[in-house]
């Protein structure tokens, strides 16, 4: 009874003071957590505004804890970088603990790929890099080329037809494998997928791994495994969202997605289309370095609602056209000239399934059929009529299909100490065109399993096994992880792996022959074998009211049998492939990240030592020094929902070993070159409008000069084209609540 007559004087008191205009202040205490972690966040940003309408600013101590003088209840907003905007109404003399929800770049990020179940980062023995979805719209990037352009373990090369592909710690190609929640994505063009092709409209985060993980993942991740996270159908009722983006140098895309609920049935569609003019915009004679690009492309998720099941399944379509025109042909009767339109067609039909089997049992399962086509149709263009003559005898077509069915069954035992998987991997390919030796297809089964052992809190340990059967026999491929957390905020990773690649259907049956070239492949060839061995230290402080992220990694890969094309018959021109190379790459690399008050820093640099020898004829004569740097600025404002961003990229010389058109090797020196972007990110209409704007290429560097040094007719010196010029661009997006 006393008390509710204590609560009620407490009301009339707060009433009359309000009504008079003088209402006292209260303490009022608020902690601030990770909500993760529960690890306590300095720094963070604090604002509300006062009942005569000021906007007050407070920073969190380091020990996470901000005391604020409110009079009334009130809307605050906390915002830290890294972390998702916080926004609730205190009341006044709280004392409240406020959980932040990380986005960013940071151990508290939930991981999935290599793992034996989805885990923290910072609990995971493999170290997963990864670039959330709030980074990806910070950069607006529109594809996988811009989202990892200004990551300091990739670097991207371009190719004005085949288009953007990209390297980790310098191994590209064949070596590389790119995952969409775990299937793999085939169609390589130069031993490379095109990232132009894989939109990022409906990606949640992007998880990368260095290093071999043959084991996991089989051929093709020799060199490391970027895997993209799809985003899920909404829990809710559902909801819509609209983008539309433009460039200065003839960019549109639209792209629309949304999601919804039915009986617990969950769906998500997404559709767009991008379209780029090419570049330069008007040419003197109509060619364009940049060749003119239109893409479509659309998905949709089903999620059923079945009991006892976690069932998904995903359909991507894509179809890209680029128009390549030639120069004119100009005589005293006729004008003419001579283009080529490619036309390529994606698609994957995906199926995840999971079932827990029993205490501390679960099952994954997934199937993936994925199909690529690509055409080349050229054309004899009349410029006075204007009027297209296909020239059939140029055509070309390459069609490829690829099955992946995985299943494996997880478990932990010993009080949770121990945790395992195994499981079945097997992958069927087939290709057919008119440049291979009729059709052909190779299959691919194993037996995987990796067993992670907790000695400690603080030392896990995870030997792993594949057991693989295909036409180069049974090889088996280890590998070893180490994880030591010497506290809270500092730990130790490393690992030792072996790679394993077997030769493409390409590299196997090639055929192509012209005037000039004849080039077949070899289906004797051996796979490709590499040792790899890799080291991450973590370190984390606080200096003040700076929080400090710091990494120190190197590397070592060595790659034998490495395949290349070799001339066997110099007087009829006649090439193939043949296991002459090996290829040994060393990196160190350090990176700080740091966060003060609004602002956040992100500097990394990389050096590479390459070492290329690909028989008598290419080699470099020992190792090839490469730095690059790598720098980021971020300012946030939380009270006008602003973000603001500045990027910057140094990179160095590299050697490297190119195809041309025709199949033929030669040797070339990519040279170094700067690039800076700048961009601004507001949000608008509670959160409902996404404004974004920025300038790319700030020193509009377009070309610069390479030397192909191999011999025969590929020695010149010429321009390597780099990215298009300086440019602006604009975006908008819209969100509802409901479809």
């Amino acid at each position: 009874m006393k008390e509710l007559i204590f609560w009620c004087c407490r009301w009339l008191l707060a009433s009359w003071a309000a009504g008079s205009g003088c209402l006292l202040a209260q303490s009022t205490t608020l902690i601030i957590r990770s909500s993760v972690t529960d690890s306590v966040i300095g720094g963070a940003q604090v604002i509300w505004e006062s009942p005569d309408g000021v906007q007050q600013t407070l920073y969190a101590q380091p020990d996470g804890t901000v005391h604020m003088p409110l009079r009334q209840p009130t809307l605050v907003r906390i915002y830290k970088h890294g972390f998702r905007l916080y926004t609730d109404s205190i009341m006044p003399g709280a004392i409240l603990t406020v959980h932040l929800q990380p986005l960013g770049r940071h151990l508290e990020d939930v991981v999935v790929t290599g793992q034996h179940r989805s885990m923290p980062a910072a609990h995971s023995v493999l170290h997963v890099r990864i670039v959330e979805r709030a980074e990806l719209d910070l950069r607006q990037a529109q594809d996988l080329t811009d989202a990892i352009t200004y990551e300091l373990w990739a670097r991207m090369s371009r190719d004005e037809v085949l288009g953007s592909y990209a390297s980790i710690n310098a191994i590209s190609g064949q070596n590389l494998k790119i995952l969409i929640n775990g299937i793999p994505v085939i169609g390589r063009e130069n031993g490379n997928i095109d990232l132009g092709q894989i939109s990022l409209q409906d990606v949640e985060r992007i998880e990368i791994i260095e290093g071999p993980m043959s084991v996991l993942y089989g051929t093709d991740a020799l060199g490391g495994v970027i895997n993209l996270i799809m985003r899920e159908p909404p829990d809710s009722s559902g909801g819509a969202e609209c983008s539309f983006y433009t460039e200065t140098i003839g960019t549109y895309n639209l792209a629309v997605n949304g999601g919804g609920n039915f009986r617990g049935h969950t769906f998500r569609v997404s559709a767009g289309r991008y379209f780029f003019s090419g570049f330069p915009l008007q040419p003197p004679q109509r060619y364009q370095l940049w060749k003119p690009k239109l893409q479509y492309f659309g998905s949709l998720t089903f999620r059923p609602n079945v009991s006892g099941w976690n069932l998904r399944w995903r359909s991507d379509v894509l179809r890209e056209e680029i128009r390549n025109k030639g120069l004119p042909v100009l005589t005293p009767y006729q004008a003419y000239a001579f283009d080529d339109y490619y036309y390529v067609w994606r698609g994957v039909q995906a199926l995840h399934a999971s079932r827990q089997l029993g205490q501390g049992l679960l099952w994954n399962g997934q199937a993936g059929l994925s199909t690529y086509s690509r055409e080349k149709v050229a054309y004899r263009k009349d410029l006075v009529k204007l009027e297209l003559h296909e020239r059939a005898e140029d055509y070309q077509y390459n069609r490829f299909s690829e099955l992946n069915v995985r299943s494996d069954v997880s478990g932990v035992a010993l009080t949770k100490s121990l945790s395992w998987q195994v499981g079945l991997d097997f992958t069927g390919q087939q290709a057919a065109g008119n440049r291979l030796q009729g059709r052909q297809q190779q299959y691919e089964g194993a037996l995987f399993s990796t067993v992670e052992y907790q000695f400690t809190p603080a030392l896990s340990l995870r030997p792993g096994l594949r057991l693989s059967y295909n036409t180069y026999g049974i090889p088996l491929t280890p590998a070893v992880h180490v994880r030591y957390a010497f506290s809270d905020r500092m730990q130790i990773r490393g690992g030792l792996a072996r790679g394993f690649r077997a030769p493409s259907l390409k590299e196997r049956y090639l055929y192509f022959f012209d005037s000039n070239h004849a080039i077949y492949g070899n289906p004797k060839l051996k796979a490709e074998q590499s040792v790899s061995a890799n080291v991450f230290w973590l370190f984390e402080y606080e200096l003040g009211s700076m929080h400090m992220d710091t990494e120190l990694s190197a590397s070592y890969n060595d790659i034998r049998d490495q395949i290349s094309l070799a001339l066997v018959q110099p007087l009829t021109q006649q090439y193939t492939y043949v296991n002459v190379g090996q290829y040994r790459v060393r990196t160190v690399s350090f990176r700080a990240e740091g966060h003060w008050k609004s602002l956040h820093a992100d500097v990394g640099v990389l050096i590479q030592a390459v070492a290329h020898a690909l028989g008598d004829s290419l080699s470099t004569d020992g190792f090839l020094i490469a730095p690059e740097f790598r720098a980021q600025l971020v300012w946030g404002d939380a009270a006008r929902l602003l973000r603001s961003a500045l990027m910057f990229r140094r990179t160095a010389p590299m050697p490297a070993f190119s195809m041309d058109a025709a199949g033929v090797l030669y040797e070339q020196i990519a040279p170094s070159y700067n690039l800076m972007d700048i961009s601004f990110h507001r949000m608008l209409w509670d959160n409902r409008v996404e404004v974004y704007c920025g300038i790319n290429n700030l020193w509009n560097v377009q070309h610069v000069p390479h030397l192909s040094s191999a011999a025969a007719i590929h020695a010149s010196q010429q321009d390597m084209a780099v990215a298009v010029g300086r440019h602006a661009y604009l975006g908008i997006r819209f969100r509802a609540a409901r479809l």
